[in-house]
């Protein structure tokens, strides 16, 4: 179903490294459509940002990031995705925390819907990454987690599109960043899912104005009795009144099925303060760790369906961040 939506402010953030070629090259050749399927399916204003990034020296020599603001000239982003390369990059975690940085530094649009949607393949340092040469996390002291909670507080919905299977032992990770922002992790088997997975993700989140009005609603009805709210407990009663409303929202499917929600691993992330912490608690999944449902070729689509808990949490946990003195962050 079509959406109404005023303002759309999209932003990407794409791994330039060399093993990504793939899927720079789709996107290259799909950007126009990807723009021309969220015009028809979101009747909007599109501005659109691109972020690229690989490394930091001396694993790569070229460019930390490569930031370009946003832009309401379809054939200006469209100049930007085409000079896009995929080269070098070193060891194999990347510049995942300075993309974050620059995306939450970007010239958002107070009245917009804001969507970021990072492409990845590869997890940031200082998470225990393979042969990682920056072990301490990101030289300039960027953290990928307060990154997250930056965009959450800018209101940015951020959905991470991991190319698996390099990305599957950091999946709890990247789920845990988007779960702050509200967004979603997506598993891309394959480049040629790339634009469907974009314009998908875009449409899910214009459809939230009814959950996060409702959030606003009863945030504000808690300000006003001078009084604090669980995470939890916001959640359960946003969710009882639209599910009395009768609200329906489009929902993002995966292989049929609706996408996974955050593991209690990507909760622990999502809630901790540092990736020093996450190094201190947390211990990645082997390679093999995935589900059957992950197997084969992706396939993602969207659907109108009730107001599930996990859409309503997810909406809840992006607003919490932003109110702390009223919701308690569980």
């Amino acid at each position: 179903d079509s959406v109404d939506v005023k303002d759309l402010d999209l932003a990407f953030s794409v791994d330039c490294t060399s093993s990504m070629s793939p899927y720079i090259a789709e996107a290259k050749k799909s950007i126009h459509d990807i723009l021309h399927s969220i015009r028809k399916s979101i009747r909007c204003k599109i501005r659109c940002a691109l972020v690229e990034y690989r490394d930091h020296p001396p694993q790569d020599n070229t460019f930390v990031t490569r930031v370009h603001d946003f832009t309401t000239s379809e054939s200006l982003m469209a100049q930007w995705i085409n000079d896009m390369a995929a080269r070098g990059g070193g060891d194999t975690p990347e510049a995942v925390a300075d993309a974050l940085h620059e995306l939450s530094r970007l010239s958002w649009s107070n009245d917009a819907t804001k969507v970021a949607v990072l492409v990845a393949d590869a997890p940031p340092h200082g998470i225990g990454g393979s042969g990682d040469r920056m072990a301490d996390g990101c030289p300039l002291n960027y953290d990928p987690i307060q990154k997250s909670k930056d965009l959450a507080r800018r209101t940015v919905t951020l959905y991470v599109l991991g190319c698996e299977p390099s990305l599957v032992r950091y999946k709890d990770f990247f789920q845990g960043l988007a779960f702050n922002t509200g967004g979603q992790y997506i598993p891309l088997k394959n480049s040629i899912q790339l634009s469907q997975t974009i314009v998908s993700a875009v449409r899910v989140t214009s459809s939230a104005k009814p959950v996060v009005d409702e959030i606003a609603t009863v945030i504000a009805e808690v300000k006003a009795e001078f009084r604090t709210l669980d995470e939890s407990e916001l959640t359960k009663i946003v969710h009882e009144r639209l599910s009395k409303k009768g609200i329906k929202v489009n929902e993002l499917m995966y292989q049929g099925s609706g996408i996974e929600p955050v593991s209690s691993s990507g909760r622990l992330i999502a809630n901790s303060s540092s990736v020093g912490a996450v190094r201190r608690n947390w211990e990645s999944p082997s390679p093999s760790a995935s589900s059957e449902r992950d197997a084969g070729a992706s396939s993602v689509s969207v659907v109108t369906a009730p107001v599930s808990m996990d859409r309503v949490e997810r909406e809840v946990r992006k607003l919490a961040l932003g109110h702390p003195d009223i919701v308690k962050l569980s």
